[in-house]
């Protein structure tokens, strides 16, 4: 092999090993994006997540708010003007439990007592068939609070779900970038064999180029001498 054949794989050898790490460099950057990316989605994802589950945390506190007031309700039911009318007053619930607040049916300082059965209402008679209200029973307001307690469920279930939908996401994210990181990795790691692979061949062929020079120099040196010796 002539020299300038090993200057020219000296030069492609050199080429490798100054070129291979700036692309290594840039793969990395890629990676890096990538990867900042990838967070990014997850952290969307997880904000969407925040704001549906404090949507659903709102009804839920409106429902234990709605269920809390029934239970106070139902306690006071016995001892309350509820109570006192429903042992005391027959059909109540047509007469004064259509003009009479909840707050006030449920309001255990009230003592009742009779003055005289009437439709009156503090002195004035109104005709109570013209106003359409029923008056809920304790067992209404069980079964109403049984209902709120399924929508509790309910609601909770769907949280459940969102973390559920959560991790499926985070899933398909990784699915959607883990191999292009791979890809880069894969090609970093391609990149640094072929480089050590470079450095070693390159230092065998500058050893084979300097003594073939030498070899040469020496060549000459003796056809100088003998021509000299011939003269």
């Amino acid at each position: 092999k002539k020299i300038t054949g090993f200057e020219k794989e000296i030069q492609e050898l050199e080429r490798i090993t100054n070129q291979l790490p700036t692309e290594n460099e840039h793969l990395k950057n890629q990676m890096g994006t990538i990867q900042k990316q990838w967070e990014l989605d997850e952290q969307n994802l997880q904000k969407d997540l925040e704001r549906s589950k404090e949507k659903l945390e709102e009804k839920i506190a409106l429902l234990e708010a709605k269920i809390a007031e029934i239970t106070n309700d139902i306690n006071n039911s016995k001892s309350s003007l509820y109570g006192w009318l429903s042992e005391n007053y027959p059909n109540w619930e047509n007469t004064i439990g259509k003009v009479v607040d909840k707050n006030v049916l449920f309001n255990s300082a009230l003592n009742p007592r009779f003055t005289e059965k009437s439709n009156h209402f503090y002195g004035v008679e109104i005709d109570l068939n013209e106003i359409n209200k029923t008056v809920k029973t304790v067992a209404d307001y069980e079964k109403e609070k049984i209902e709120f307690e399924e929508q509790i469920q309910a609601l909770k279930k769907e949280i459940a779900e969102l973390y559920t939908k959560l991790e499926d996401n985070k899933g398909k994210l990784k699915t959607k970038y883990q191999p292009k990181i791979r890809e880069k990795k894969d090609a970093i790691r391609g990149n640094e064999y072929k480089i050590e692979q470079a450095k070693s061949k390159l230092s065998e062929t500058i050893i084979k180029r300097d003594e073939l020079k030498a070899n040469a120099a020496t060549e000459r040196k003796t056809q100088l001498e003998n021509i000299e010796i011939e003269i």
